[in-house]
């Protein structure tokens, strides 16, 4: 497989120097598109956790603030290549998605940010999953009621105003050109350094809940497109179904935030969180009542 460096490109990586830190960066360095640089940028009090990551092209951002919004923020401010790709520490990028993408941007120019499509590590399906039948058309019913989103495949890479945003399907779109879309996770995002939001715009402290909706908000704000590259593909670790009080309060804070900056319906964002919590709760009592007992 042959490799091209691009020297006007920079990665930034926000991070709390987990494991999966190394084989992120480790993938980036294999990939058939390796970038100028790849700036870390982690606080001060995780810092010890990168003193030892000596990885090609790494540039460690050491930052005085905590928070993935901020870190990258700064990382913004010192890239140096024309074109940055901001990458959560936990991608894994498949070895052409970095090119894939890169080259659709150099298409499209200025103005525009682009992403791949999300795949479950584990199973290898796509994370952003329309379905079809029953369970398809009862979505659907739950989508346009209460988050104001379009019906079936039409709702795939929209995002409602009250923070409710829906994931690029593959399997609507595999060997089709790029997809126009509302918004674009934060996780895999490349763009022209001259695009970049390069304020850190999180309003509170903790876990950055419906950053990406903000954040691609903000970008939209700017005249910014966004595109999915349905052919370029990253995977992702898909969390465990464990929904705590404090990531619901912090999720429902976020979104009615979103929610006044989008102009939505306050009372159809509150309708959501309370009826999401419901969710939680039952997934919650079930997992107890299913759970073996030991004995």
């Amino acid at each position: 497989m042959s490799k091209n460096c691009d020297l006007e490109l920079s990665v930034v990586i926000p991070t709390l120097g987990g494991e999966s830190l190394g084989t992120t960066i480790a993938q980036l360095n294999r990939g058939t598109l390796v970038p100028r640089e790849i700036l870390v940028c982690i606080s001060e009090k995780e810092a010890p956790r990168v003193q030892n990551l000596g990885l090609p092209g790494v540039r460690i951002i050491i930052t005085d603030v905590r928070g993935q919004v901020a870190q990258r923020a700064r990382g913004f401010q010192e890239a140096m290549g024309a074109k940055v790709l901001q990458l959560d520490d936990d991608i894994q990028l498949e070895p052409d998605c970095l090119e894939r993408i890169g080259r659709f941007l150099e298409q499209v120019g200025p103005g525009n940010a682009v992403g791949p499509v999300y795949t479950d590590a584990d199973t290898g399906k796509c994370v952003h999953r329309i379905n079809g039948g029953f369970t398809g058309w009862l979505q659907s019913v739950y989508a346009m009621i209460v988050c104001g989103a379009p019906w079936g495949v039409a709702r795939m890479g929209r995002a409602t105003s009250i923070g409710v945003n829906y994931g690029v399907d593959w399997n609507h779109c595999r060997g089709k050109p790029p997809v126009e879309t509302d918004w674009l996770p934060g996780g895999c995002v490349l763009s022209f350094k001259n695009d970049l939001i390069r304020e850190a715009f999180f309003p509170f402290p903790g876990k950055a809940y419906c950053e990406d909706n903000i954040h691609s908000l903000l970008r939209k704000g700017k005249g910014i497109r966004h595109w999915v590259v349905p052919d370029a593909r990253c995977a992702i670790e898909v969390p465990k179904s464990d929904f705590p009080d404090a990531a619901w309060r912090g999720s429902t804070v976020a979104r009615r935030y979103f929610t006044q900056l989008s102009h939505g319906s306050r009372v159809r964002a509150e309708i959501y969180s309370a009826l999401l919590r419901l969710h939680w709760f039952v997934l919650h009592m079930w997992g107890r009542i299913m759970k073996p007992s030991g004995r």
